[in-house]
């Protein structure tokens, strides 16, 4: 039987492919009879511009089994073969197995868009398991992994468990596993390239380097499965950041700002309790710190429409220095120079998560227990942290 499908739109949209009618194309199917009962299909072929497709299908009276894929091709980003199975089953799963070079999967980290709402009665799908490996995942323009591999089990629902490796285009390695666990399922992963990952994956744009630690747990006892964990990431530095570079202009800090929209400012350590609700982040005492300055954050991101509502503290790295001016004799060699700027304010960042507004107000005073929570250090030989001195008191406001 063939087919000409020069009229036909097609389109793949798991696989972020489309082909519009007009462009040549054509289909050749042989089918198997068995009593005029479909037996099989020995040959599968769709050939045209973008797309070429070779597989057979297997039949067991009358039903299929199992369709096979020697050769998947859709545009330039998805080269594949593979193997699906039908459920042996009522209840089993769809067993699927995929590798080849390049496979694009950026539809499946679209935020919104064509993203369809979860039925009222949240009716599952079908059980599946998933074995897949490739050289190349595409996940967005310019963005990507390598040397990927994945073992994935889903209920219909949820995924069950799962462990995802690979390398950022940094080659750094990083590996993403989900497990069983008492009343939910436990996340951990780690990467040597954080800001690799986190870029590839579109939830940060401007870190560079970074290990990663992400540990975390879902409740499965609510309908949205509510993950809730912790990320730390050592070792990071953050250039072209739109808005820290606007944080630190309202605070004065030029010298910073130049340095965030160049070389990048480095950061020791980030701490980042979240909660993660569908596409809604949230920030539970977030804190971040460099030799340059210490921060806090927490509030609110909606990763689907880009939108943040953020509020914490920023201190620069002298006002801490500033504690150690009152040691005898070595307290000038850490005395604040005058005139530097606000010694620490806090701040709120709302709208676009690219381009906030901003708006900072400058503290009259640290409390002990802030800088115990933001740093752990500064103690003194008694055990206590050392009182800062007082910054000045006048109030202002500074919006971008």
């Amino acid at each position: 039987m063939h087919a000409d499908l020069a009229r036909t739109e097609l389109r793949v949209a798991r696989l972020n492919w489309s082909r519009a009618a007009g462009r040549p194309a054509t289909a050749d199917v042989h089918l198997l009879l068995d009593h005029e009962q479909l037996a099989g299909i020995d040959k599968l072929q769709i050939a045209g511009d973008g797309v070429e497709v070779q597989g057979q299908l297997d039949f067991v009276a009358g039903r299929p089994v199992a369709a096979r894929l020697q050769r998947l091709r859709l545009g330039p980003a998805t080269e594949a073969r593979g193997e699906v199975r039908w459920p042996a089953r009522t209840g089993a799963p769809w067993i699927i197995a995929i590798s080849g070079p390049s496979i694009d999967a950026s539809a499946e980290l679209s935020h919104g868009g064509e993203r369809q709402p979860t039925p009222a009665d949240d009716r599952p799908g079908p059980a599946w398991m998933l074995d897949a490996q490739f050289d190349r995942v595409v996940l967005g323009p310019g963005r990507g992994l390598t040397a990927v591999k994945l073992h994935g089990e889903n209920n219909g629902r949820i995924t069950l468990q799962a462990r995802l490796t690979g390398k950022t285009s940094a080659n750094g390695p990083f590996s993403i596993t989900i497990a069983p666990a008492v009343g939910g399922r436990r996340l951990s992963g780690d990467s040597s390239d954080a800001g690799g990952l986190l870029q590839a994956l579109d939830v940060v744009k401007d870190m560079e380097g970074g290990r990663l630690t992400l540990t975390g747990t879902y409740n499965d006892s609510n309908a949205a499965h509510t993950l809730s964990g912790t990320a730390e990431i050592a070792d990071f530095r953050l250039r072209q950041a739109p808005a820290l570079a606007k944080l630190l202009q309202a605070m004065t800090l030029y010298g910073l700002v130049e340095v965030v929209q160049g070389p990048g400012l480095g950061f020791s350590q980030l701490v980042a309790p979240f909660r993660l609700t569908n596409d809604l982040l949230e920030l539970d005492d977030a804190r971040a710190f460099s030799p340059s300055l210490g921060m806090t954050a927490k509030g609110k991101a909606d990763l689907a429409r880009g939108s943040c509502e953020v509020q914490g503290t920023i201190v620069p790295a002298y006002f801490f220095n500033s504690l150690l001016g009152g040691i005898p004799l070595l307290g000038r060699l850490f005395s604040p120079e005058r005139g530097g700027g606000l010694f620490a304010a806090t701040y709120s960042l709302s709208g676009s998560c690219g381009d906030p507004n901003v708006t900072v107000n400058p503290l009259a005073a640290l409390t002990p227990g802030f800088l115990r929570g933001l740093f752990g250090i500064f103690q003194g030989s008694n055990g206590d942290v050392a009182t800062p001195p007082p910054t000045p008191g006048n109030q202002s406001q500074s919006r971008q």
